[in-house]
């Protein structure tokens, strides 16, 4: 059967070539027709096509009837036969089919092929109309199937099985209106694609623009989950491939013969395109591969973007872009510019899950080390042996399966399977404690369904993480779970003195670390594993970061050292970027106001590292105070009321400071003169866990003031109510010591 098919479908293209070659076709919309009308294409198609025609006043008279010798002509010519019946002509069969009339070869031919038969032995009926029933016989006919095969009886149903009548509410005996037999003829091509190459298909078309449509290819199912296997997404709307025979391109814009939701045929490539692959970026300046050849790209404003099927502006483009993503780009008519740019994720392979790795192997599960890849693990490139158990190993190229490197994941969330949703028999989702994480696509369902041996709730288990942070594999544990967060380090012991020893604050809360072999750098983000207040696991560093010391600034400029021997530099802080201090996200406004000389920043790039994340601005660094003005050498600045001074411009009772950064870079000596003569009135909140002193001044008004935690509390003792004294304040308004008259 299938080979008889092929046969008219190449019988068909003929026919509508040679139709074409001896035929002026016009296409036109028919002013009996609402193009609203479900039926319009069918119609469109068949008189671009020259099976049917309209008459002299655009009129196509719809619910007209076409006469059996009418419809012989169209099915003929459908299926290919048009030389023959020209061959036939002035052959007798029937006798009321004169020799002489235009349709006689037709009738003729549809007799000698078996499609369609006369009223009688010797009568054709020719100016009858064709019913229904008629009119599926022949098509079933000329779609190959015998008479031996489907009988007449059965060729309605035959068609509406095929899809030829469907849509179609008409009985066996009914006449067939002009615009059902322009359905059932446009359904005959439809079969025909669907199920044959039709190489010749493309010349005829390109001579009736009307009947495709250009379209960009913007996904399929490997790119989009949503799309079904035989489905592509393009900007003119989603459909399904019916020829598929044609391979298509990811990015180009094809001609497609579109009926519906299906395309029947690939016509041709309407522009060649750029394929490249990005290595890095700079905001939208690229550095990509191009046929084994590197070059930068600027990505121009006019083009338009295309990204996961959808218009992608371009002010988000370097949010999206990472290294081994795919564009696809094609010039404009001019070849000055693009016309418009289609951007894919890296392709991610089935993951393998690192256990007990022979570093000498060279092979995990499906991935080789044979060719040393680059071996990413959180923005850092390692080395196979730093592989360790429990790992999440990608192999990741682009979309042309080029430019290939591993990415390792490291990141998983262990506690107690909650539940299990929507349920055992379909599951999609987990909640570990009261985190609920969604189910990859390479998880083994069998470990959580109703399988032997599956997991069940209340079990305790790690969820291994994937690159989109699905759950990929779930293993068991053998001990209490620690709850696993991200968490920023916002301060630690070693760079500021707000948190205490062994303790660090983040933006999760403040800890303390279970033991000294925990290392943790401010700014910086890690995956930790918290039991109650304390950290008991950090894994790898996630992020990069850049340290810099203000030099000065004015309004969100500074001026900074990169390093104590580093040049200097200037930067305009950006409101884009999430700022912390002292454990509080504080926006740009109050930064200004925070920003002095020796305050440190620590900037944290984004994952595209086009800008910073976040930035965590920690104040300079103050010693222990002395009091001049003696014992102080070595520093080549001294600061005193915001002015540079000598040594010998230390005064006595004035305060001194080494000010640093939080590395000890860039110190100066800060003077304080700052004092307040007066008789001592009171301590608070009382005087053996003194927090604050009074002092009355010369005109008896008490003032309070508040105590330094650098304030030598011993020296309180010899001091009583009612001594008179010279309060000395440190830098921040608070007495540092107290000198009796």
């Amino acid at each position: 059967m299938f080979g008889k098919w092929k046969f008219v479908a190449r019988a068909f293209v003929a026919a509508v070539i040679l139709l074409l070659c001896t035929t002026t076709v016009s296409y036109a919309e028919f002013n009996d027709i609402s193009q609203d009308s479900w039926y319009a294409g069918a119609v469109n198609r068949v008189t671009a096509l020259g099976l049917m025609r309209g008459n002299e006043d655009e009129a196509f008279k719809p619910k007209g009837y076409i006469t059996r010798e009418q419809f012989a002509k169209i099915i003929v010519m459908a299926a290919g036969y048009a030389d023959e019946a020209k061959a036939l002509k002035g052959t007798r069969i029937f006798d009321d089919v004169k020799a002489g009339t235009s349709f006689n070869g037709y009738v003729a031919v549809a007799y000698k092929k078996g499609i369609m038969k006369g009223i009688t032995a010797r009568n054709f009926s020719p100016e009858e109309d064709i019913t229904f029933s008629q009119a599926c016989i022949a098509i079933v006919r000329v779609l190959g199937f015998s008479e031996k095969n489907v009988p007449d009886s059965g060729c309605v149903k035959k068609a509406r099985n095929l899809g030829v009548s469907q849509g179609i509410a008409l009985k066996s005996g009914d006449k067939l209106q002009r615009w059902a037999a322009a359905v059932m003829i446009d359904k005959i091509w439809i079969t025909n694609v669907k199920n044959n190459k039709l190489e010749n298909l493309n010349k005829m078309l390109k001579d009736v623009p009307s009947l495709y449509t250009e379209a960009i290819v913007l996904a399929n199912s490997k790119i989009l989950n949503s799309l079904a296997n035989s489905q592509i997404t393009t900007d003119k709307g989603t459909y399904y491939l019916l020829d598929s025979t044609s391979k298509i391109e990811l990015g180009a814009k094809y001609r497609f013969i579109i009926y519906d939701d299906k395309i029947l045929k690939v016509m041709n490539m309407v522009k060649p395109s750029k394929k490249v692959t990005v290595s890095s970026f700079v905001g939208t300046t690229i550095t990509c591969k191009n046929a084994g050849k590197t070059e930068k790209i600027v990505l121009p404003e006019n083009t338009q973007y295309y990204y996961k099927g959808q218009k992608q502006g371009y002010t988000g483009i370097q949010d999206i872009l990472q290294a081994d993503s795919s564009l696809v780009l094609v010039h404009d008519n001019d070849k000055v510019g693009y016309e418009y740019a289609v951007i894919f994720d890296p392709v991610y392979k089935k993951p393998e899950i690192c256990k007990n790795f022979d570093k000498s192997s060279k092979r995990l599960g499906s991935i080789s080390f044979y060719d040393d890849p680059d071996i990413v693990r959180a923005g850092d490139i390692i080395d196979a042996s730093g592989l360790e158990d429990n790992d999440v190993v990608y192999e990741v190229t682009d979309i042309w399966g080029s430019n290939r490197y591993i990415l390792v994941v490291s990141s998983r969330t262990e506690g107690k399977l909650k539940e299990i949703l929507p349920n055992k028999l379909s599951p999609n989702r987990i909640k570990i404690d009261d985190k609920e994480l969604e189910l990859g696509k390479d998880m083994e369902l069998n470990k959580i369904n109703s399988s032997k041996g599956a997991f069940k709730v209340n079990d305790n288990i790690a969820a291994l993480m994937g690159y989109d942070n699905k759950v990929v594999d779930i293993i068991g544990l053998d001990h209490e779970p620690g709850k696993e967060v991200q968490g920023i380090i916002l301060d630690e012991s070693s760079s500021s003195g707000k948190a205490g020893s062994r303790q660090v604050r983040t933006n999760q809360g403040t800890f303390y670390l279970v033991d000294g072999s925990i290392k943790l750098e401010t700014g910086n983000e890690y995956k930790l594993t918290i039991a109650d207040d304390t950290i008991i696991e950090a894994g790898e560093r996630l992020r990069e970061t850049e340290a810099v010391t203000v030099l000065s600034s004015v309004e969100s400029t500074i001026m900074y050292k990169n390093g104590d021997e580093a040049a200097i530099e200037s930067r305009t802080l950006s409101d884009k970027t999430l700022y912390y201090h002292n454990g509080t996200n504080i926006s740009l406004e109050s930064i200004k106001d925070i920003l002095q000389v020796d305050t440190s920043i620590i900037f944290t790039y984004n994952k595209s590292k086009t800008g910073y994340e976040y930035a965590i601005v920690i104040d300079p660094v103050y010693s222990n105070p002395k009091v001049g003005p003696s014992g102080f050498t070595g520093y080549s600045n001294i600061i005193k009321d915001g002015d540079l001074i000598n040594y010998n411009q230390i005064m006595y009772n004035d305060v001194v400071y080494i000010v640093s950064d939080i590395w000890n870079n860039n110190p100066y000596l800060l003077v304080i003169a700052n004092r307040q003569q007066g008789i001592i009135s009171g301590f608070t909140p009382n005087r053996l866990s003194p927090k604050g002193i009074k002092i009355k001044d010369t005109d008896g008004v008490e003032h309070p003031y508040d105590l330094s935690e650098d304030m030598d509390f011993d020296k309180l003792a010899s001091i009583k109510i009612g001594s008179a004294v010279t309060l000395l304040f440190g830098y921040d308004g608070e007495v540092v010591d107290i000198m009796k008259w």
